[in-house]
């Protein structure tokens, strides 16, 4: 019996304390997108990433607002070299969102700015150009999907 109420309370409080991580996230419903210009690398753009985001993001009940506050940054680092025979790709997404709030970490001494809320990030390289934009691809939908749950966890 013992056990089992262990078992129990153990449940109860692990579930409790499991959306913390994300609880920065609560009670935000709209966020502006920004994604830097970048050239075309491996065949991958701005607008590639753009359409993925704001397509992911159509099917939930997250508002893309350009006025928002709270901002989703996804900063794509891509780099492409190659000597004539071959040529690499190797690039990495980093998925954040950053917020205006307050916090006082020290006593009656409040700080304001923007704080990192949420940050992700996924890396791959190949050396081919399909191939390396099937692993960013799928990289950034796990990104997005991964920040959808997340959200949903505490809203």
């Amino acid at each position: 019996m013992k056990k089992i109420i262990f078992v129990f309370i153990t449940f109860i409080f692990s579930s409790s304390h499991a959306n913390d991580e994300f609880i920065a996230l609560k009670g935000i419903n709209e966020f502006a997108i920004e994604i830097p210009e970048i050239e075309n690398t491996c065949g991958l753009d701005k607008d590639f990433f753009d359409r993925e985001i704001k397509y992911q993001l159509s099917i939930t009940d997250i508002v893309i607002d350009d006025n928002s506050d709270i901002s989703i940054y996804v900063y794509p680092y891509l780099f492409e070299s190659g000597n004539g025979i071959m040529t690499l790709c190797s690039g990495m997404i980093v998925f954040q969102v950053y917020g205006i709030s307050e916090a006082s970490f020290v006593w009656n001494n409040p700080l304001e700015g923007p704080f990192i809320l949420y940050e992700y990030y996924i890396g791959a390289h190949a050396t081919e150009y399909l191939e390396f934009k099937n692993y960013m691809a799928s990289g950034f939908e796990d990104l997005i999907k991964n920040f959808v749950i997340a959200w949903y966890s505490v809203n």
